[in-house]
């Protein structure tokens, strides 16, 4: 028994053994000066799409605006670089995710405390910063998000609906920033597929420490889960243990977000429940704003203009349920329409 128990134990160590991982392949990437990378993906052609920051301009890198950039590389299979891009302007530029779109390009998000080079639209001290590349990393646009106090993201993912939603902080209570409880907030964006703000939500208390998001994932009921740390209790925030902060876990609705924009006062959608028509009266300000009816997840049906105070939209054709109708652009309001 003792030499079975033992012939055992040896088979046991020995897998053990021949279970380690072994490397295949490393590279370091850089130049003279200081390079980090903080997010990664592989992608459609077995390659791989990194992100971070760099502080040099020789070595593997060229192209840098000043201070620190943006540095984004596309590796092959091997490790072996492709292609890389410095993004930033003159000052403290900061990339944290990645992802690759179903275009075949990529989205970025970080902080910029640029407005020059690649960077435009900043707010004042640091925002977030949202980038859109092509396939061979070109720029296709680029937002600058935030308030006049400071901003950074950590996560951003594309959407079912083929736009983007990020999370990360928010210290300011203005410009892009509305409903801030006070010091830090958590901060949720979600993005068309043109990077204009389709809404937004502070999330968080009072506590001087503040809340702050590192992950965003959109789920299968077309809401979406977010993590980060806590250190309030109370506002949007309740159960903390104490210490310096907890773990903060919000799962958000399909519809967050909905009605909770106050500067499109007057819209008025009837009969609803309805069944053919919609009978749309809006205040004499929104005449030629975008309107947008949508399936429950976000996903657009009609798109059109608002040319008059009083119009109607055709819902024939379209299976009986719950639809979302907006209007606006960087401010939206958007209510719930039933078909019967």
């Amino acid at each position: 028994m003792k030499k079975l128990f033992a012939l055992f134990l040896f088979t046991i160590l020995q897998l053990s053994v021949y279970a380690q991982p072994s490397i295949q392949w490393q590279k370091c990437l850089g130049g003279t000066s200081s390079e980090g990378a903080t997010s990664i993906q592989q992608t459609t052609d077995g390659g791989y799409i990194l992100t971070g920051c760099t502080n040099s301009n020789d070595g593997d890198v060229s192209g840098k605006h000043g201070g620190q950039d943006v540095w984004v590389v596309k590796l092959d299979v091997t490790g072996t670089i492709q292609w890389h891009k410095c993004l930033g302007g003159t000052y403290f530029d900061f990339a944290s995710s990645i992802q690759q779109t179903t275009d075949g390009g990529y989205v970025l998000t970080g902080c910029t405390s640029s407005n020059t080079g690649d960077v435009s639209g900043n707010h004042g001290l640091q925002d977030i910063w949202v980038v859109k590349l092509n396939s061979s990393g070109s720029i296709q646009w680029q937002k600058c998000l935030g308030g006049t106090s400071d901003e950074g993201a950590n996560s951003i993912q594309q959407t079912t609906d083929g736009g983007y939603v990020l999370t990360g902080y928010t210290t300011s209570n203005n410009g892009n920033v509305s409903g801030n409880h006070g010091g830090a907030d958590v901060w949720v964006v979600k993005l068309d597929s043109t990077g204009t703000i389709q809404w937004q939500k502070c999330l968080g208390g009072t506590d001087a420490s503040g809340e702050g998001a590192s992950s965003i994932q959109q789920t299968a009921d077309g809401g979406y889960i977010l993590t980060g740390y806590a250190t309030s209790n109370d506002g949007d925030v309740s159960g903390n243990h104490g210490g310096v902060g907890d773990y903060w876990v919000i799962k958000l609705s399909s519809t967050v977000g909905m009605n909770e924009l106050s500067s499109i006062t007057s819209l008025n959608v009837f009969p609803n429940p309805t069944n053919d028509e919609l009978n749309i009266q809006v205040e004499t300000s929104v005449i030629g704003s975008t309107y947008q009816l949508s399936d429950i997840i976000g996903r657009p049906i009609t798109i059109g203009i608002i040319t008059e105070k009083e119009s109607r939209i055709s819902l024939q054709g379209l299976s009986s349920g719950t639809y979302l109708f907006s209007i606006g652009d960087q401010i939206r309001k958007t209510l719930k329409v039933v078909k019967e």
